[in-house]
């Protein structure tokens, strides 16, 4: 029997058994099968009835007939799909007669798929004339027209059909699935499908209700995912920042210590994060020690080092016996040789062509690939000092035995191979400075000067050391040599080294030393004299000491101190020629200065400057638009001055600059002068014919234009970027003039404060300035500063009292006070955005501001021009300008793309000379310079032990220094 609330067949297995063709409805009986199985039912609920699907399109055979007609018995009802493939399938058919003998033909539904049938009332059954989709088992089944289904129209759907009739016929399967299910559920058809209809309702909503919640988690999930991913992103950059900003504080603590590596660290920071503290380290990293030219790496620990006197040569001896050259202005570094143990001395002759060396076991000569000669060092000594002659034909060995103070001299001949071996003593320091002369200086003071090629003693001298700890030096020219006694007698000679000269005279007495040089304390624990003795080298705790030899009794000559290798021991110093080059071992690096070098990113070179009156101010400089021309208009009215940047001029010859435009007259005022933007020409008014003039760069030629001033002296000229217009402010007005006609476009009368500032103020080139737009000027007037509105010539006056000077550049006006510092308004004046201090206070304030307002460059009077960030008032550091002389007038000017900063210093001679010597120095701005400055120096790269002591473990896949940024 039947349980009506459950809907299940309580004696039989399947609720129905399916009979269709497999050929033609397969997808079909599927899908029926499901619906009737869910009909009903919320999609969380098990299925009520259970349905057995026929395979017909099976083999036949015995079992598996067995089994069909098994599960037949089972089931409660029989579900036919009609069909022509149906009404001629054999299964179809044994499957309806099975039925139609064993059970009632009241338990049949008839379902069509595809085909058309009629009930025959008159005949009380099926209409079997137009070959109907039914099988023949089927006739007379039936006495009355049995309960049947329509689903034809659910199959060869148009896949284009639209969606409101996708909806029409989905309804209606549901529809004739209803029917099918209404008799195997015991319930009646509507109430069925309602129940259906509800459920695909319910489900519905649960399913928009799922899809809405599943949206608001996926929008959760991706804002948690952007929100992850900036914490990411911003852990990113703190850490990226974070690294920065440490190696930028490695970088300034390994200034003194280690430069090479400071540098290093100074560039990994700003390509990290190029903001304002790894700019500055970086920037400190390549102005410290401005007389360093490079680093050369050796490879393994220097031992000793020389140079030639052309310094077109360095050779250095390392740990392991490598002997190592390096030749040109380049630097083409290549492996000269190798010995067995390490290297104890190296030697050079005068053109670097041969190259000399020794080791406890071994000493050779190389004059050229392939050509080598080995130097016998005597059985049970050991060879300390090398030296060879200017032409490299004769090369001298010492060596020592166990006991330090005998040893002996081995003269070996390049050119015959023959070998002379003379006793010696305590050796100290030797040179061959001629081809026939021999020079040895002993440990304990005495020298000796010997003939060559028999070493015969022709002279003999010295002082008398005595037993204390010392270091000695002899020139190579073996004129001079110097000692440096122990701890005690240094201290009582107050700093100061004494110089003996090895000529006639014989004994000296070692407490009065002919000549003296300055040096440093500790005792040092390298000397170095220069080739011809009149310079001198010490090292102490790191750092080098370079003095001038001087007269003994003299004041103590000056000490250059060479800084950035203390950490690393520099246990050879040598001279490149007569004092102002210099090599050092530093470790495994060669280290080479430059005493003539004004640093790394600047260069300088000698010129002919304007003469200044003692209480004029410098001279004003004015930059081409190309930044290849620096125009300087000379303070005392003699004209204007043309300086190639480049240094040189048209022809390709150095130049001093000259003067261009000359004047007649001898009071004080400044020529005013501006640059045309895109024509190279240089526009200016002489003081004593109020014509506007201009001169051509390219021909030389000076232009007379028509305008002529009728409103006061001129104090200050503007061209116009499109070089249209001129603007000339002069006493009494402000005019505006066509270049094309030389007309007047416009002028504006100014205020009477400021035509009293304008007629009675020091210097127009510093009290006058104008910004680029025309829309304002700013004029000093005694005790504070008007700001002119150029369209009215009314004044307001600026806060912050008294000034020095005034100008516009970078997007700021700047107002120079009288205690150094310089205020940064805004272009309108309207307001004060920082000061910037100066430190030390310099007569006249001078300063220059880049036209990017990136750099503020503030000159002190220690020498030294300030740098400083305008935009945060952040300081980078001190620019040591090397001045040479002693009374010094600076004049500051950026060029006009802000990459160079152009320096000129200027000597005071008697006024009655138009021009005087003077400095031209240019100095790189542009970060990207001082990285290459960086890279060039160092001659190595960061390694990865360096990046992970200062940097951490994450070490980048590229440490190379000379590589583009990230």
């Amino acid at each position: 029997m039947t349980d009506p609330r459950l809907g299940r067949s309580t004696t039989y297995d399947y609720d129905a058994f399916v009979s269709y063709s497999t050929a033609a409805d397969r997808d079909l009986s599927a899908t029926i099968q499901h619906e009737i199985e869910r009909m009903g039912l919320p999609p969380y609920r098990r299925r009520r009835i259970r349905i057995f699907r026929d395979f017909t399109s099976l083999s036949a055979d015995a079992s598996l007939q067995r089994v069909i007609e098994e599960n037949l018995a089972r089931s409660r009802r029989f579900i036919l799909l009609l069909s022509p493939e149906a009404a001629r399938s054999p299964w179809v058919g044994r499957e309806v007669r099975w039925w139609r003998e064993h059970r009632s033909a009241d338990d049949v539904i008839l379902v069509l798929t595809s085909g058309t049938i009629r009930w025959d009332e008159t005949r009380g059954d099926w209409d079997w004339t137009d070959d109907p989709p039914l099988p023949p088992a089927l006739r007379g089944m039936f006495s009355a027209e049995p309960l049947w289904v329509d689903l034809s129209d659910q199959k060869e759907r148009d896949g284009r059909s639209t969606r409101s009739e996708r909806e029409l016929a989905r309804l209606a399967l549901l529809h004739g699935c209803a029917a099918i299910a209404a008799p195997l559920r015991s319930m009646d058809k509507d109430e069925l499908f309602g129940a259906h209809i509800a459920q695909l309702r319910r489900a519905r909503q649960r399913l928009t209700g799922g899809l809405v919640l599943l949206s608001l988690l996926l929008v959760v999930a991706v804002v948690a995912g952007l929100i992850a991913q900036n914490q990411a992103a911003v852990a990113r950059e703190q850490a990226r920042v974070a690294t920065a900003r440490a190696l930028a504080s490695a970088s300034a603590a390994n200034l003194d210590d280690r430069l090479d590596l400071a540098q290093l660290l100074a560039v990994e920071a700003y390509r990290l994060d190029p903001g304002p503290r790894t700019r500055a380290a970086l920037y400190q990293a390549v102005t410290a020690q401005p007389h360093l030219v490079h680093y050369l790496s050796a490879g393994a620990r220097v031992t000793k080092v020389v140079g030639t006197q052309d310094a077109m040569t360095v050779v250095a001896g390392s740990v392991g016996g490598t002997v190592t050259a390096w030749t040109g202005e380049q630097r083409r570094r290549r492996v000269v040789g190798r010995l067995q143990g390490d290297v104890t001395d190296v030697a050079v002759n005068a053109d670097g062509s041969v190259v000399a060396a020794c080791s406890a076991t071994r000493a050779a000569v190389w004059a050229g690939p392939g050509d080598v000669r080995q130097i016998p060092v005597p059985a049970g000594e050991s060879g300390q000092l090398v030296a060879v002659s200017p032409s490299g034909r004769q090369v001298l060995l010492y060596s020592t035995s166990a006991d330090p103070t005998s040893g002996s001299l081995t003269l070996f001949d390049r050119r015959t191979g023959r070998t002379i071996r003379k006793p010696a003593g305590w050796v100290g320091a030797m040179t061959l400075p001629t081809e026939e002369t021999a020079v040895v200086l002993s440990e304990e003071g005495g020298w000796e000067r010997r003939r060559l090629p028999g070493l015969a003693l022709r002279a003999k001298g010295g002082i008398f050391v005595g037993n204390v700890l010392r270091e000695n030096a002899l020139s190579a020219d073996g004129k001079r040599f110097a000692f440096v006694f122990g701890d005690v007698a240094f201290a009582l000679t107050n700093g100061r080294m004494g110089v003996w000269k090895t000529g006639p005279g014989g004994n000296q007495d070692v407490d009065r030393p002919p000549l003296q040089a300055g040096t440093v304390g500790p005792r040092p624990s390298v000397v170095a004299l220069s080739s011809d003795g009149s310079h001198s080298a010490t090292v102490a705790n790191g750092i080098i000491h370079v003095s001038a030899v001087g007269r003994a009794g003299a004041g103590l000559p000056a000490v250059t101190q060479l800084r950035g290798n203390a950490q690393v021991a520099q246990d050879s110093v040598a001279f490149l020629g007569r004092g102002d080059r210099l090599v050092s071992g530093a470790g495994s690096l060669v280290t080479e200065w430059d005493l003539r070098k004004v640093g790394r990113i600047g260069s300088a070179r000698e010129v002919r400057v304007p003469t200044t009156c003692v209480a004029c101010v410098e001279n004003p400089v004015a930059m081409s638009p190309d930044g290849r021309q620096a125009a300087v208009a000379g303070t005392n009215a003699l004209g204007i001055w043309l300086y190639p940047l480049s240094g040189k001029d048209r022809s390709g010859s150095a130049t001093k600059g000259r003067r261009v435009v000359p004047t007649t007259w001898d009071e004080w005022p400044v020529l005013p002068m501006a640059w045309s933007p895109s024509d190279r020409r240089l526009y200016f008014i002489r003081p004593d014919s109020p014509v506007l003039e201009s001169y051509d760069v390219l021909t030389g030629a000076i232009t007379t234009h028509s305008w002529v001033t009728k409103a006061g002296r001129p104090v200050l000229l503007s061209v116009s970027p499109d070089s249209r217009r001129l603007l000339v402010i002069a006493e009494k007005a402000v005019t505006e003039i066509d270049l094309a006609t030389g007309n007047p476009v416009r002028a504006v009368g100014l205020a009477h404060e400021v035509t009293d500032a304008l007629t009675y103020g020091s210097s127009p080139s510093k009290d006058v300035a104008v910004d680029p737009a025309w829309r304002r000027a700013s004029v000093i007037a005694g005790s504070h500063v008007l700001s002119v509105d150029l369209r009215t010539g009314r004044a307001t006056t600026l806060p912050g009292g008294a000034a020095h000077r005034v100008s516009y550049e970078g997007g700021y006006l700047a107002v120079g006070r009288a205690d150094g510092s310089v205020d940064l308004f805004d272009v309108l004046g309207t307001r004060r955005l920082r000061t910037v201090p100066q430190g030390r206070q310099a007569y006249g304030n001078y300063f220059a501001l880049d036209p990017q307002g990136t750099l503020l460059a503030q000159y002190r009077d220690d020498g030294t021009v300030l740098l400083t960030d305008p935009r945060d008032g952040q300081p980078l550091g001190p620019l040591p300008l090397s001045t040479p002389f002693v009374s010094t007038k600076v004049s500051l000017q950026f060029t006009p793309d802000g990459k160079r900063l152009v320096v000129l210093l200027e000597k005071g001679p008697p006024e009655d000379e138009a021009e005087a010597p003077g400095v031209l120095q240019q100095w790189n701005m542009a970060p990207e310079s001082w990285t290459s400055a960086a890279c060039r120096t160092t001659g190595r790269d960061l390694t990865a032990t360096e990046w992970r002591r200062y940097a951490g473990p994450q070490i980048p896949d590229d440490l190379r220094c000379a590589r583009d940024r990230p």
